[in-house]
């Protein structure tokens, strides 16, 4: 399993809206494989977690409102 934490500023200058950060989670759930994003806060900065497992749960959670599991 591999972990990065990553921030897109230019997506931050442009979408500071509660809830913004879910426009960001979808992009990533639907272009890139991975096991869990994580969202934070500031700068919608996220962690992205890789799995071996080819069978992995790919969850979306958030520190940010609205907090928890979010399902796209």
């Amino acid at each position: 399993m591999a972990t990065a934490c990553v921030v897109v500023p230019a997506f931050w200058e442009a979408r500071q809206q509660p809830g913004d950060w879910r426009i960001l989670a979808r992009r990533r759930h639907e272009s890139l494989p991975h096991a869990g994003l994580y969202f934070f806060p500031i700068r919608w900065a996220f962690n992205i977690t890789w799995s071996e497992n080819p069978d992995a749960e790919r969850t979306i959670n958030s520190y940010v409102e609205p907090k928890g599991r979010w399902v796209p």
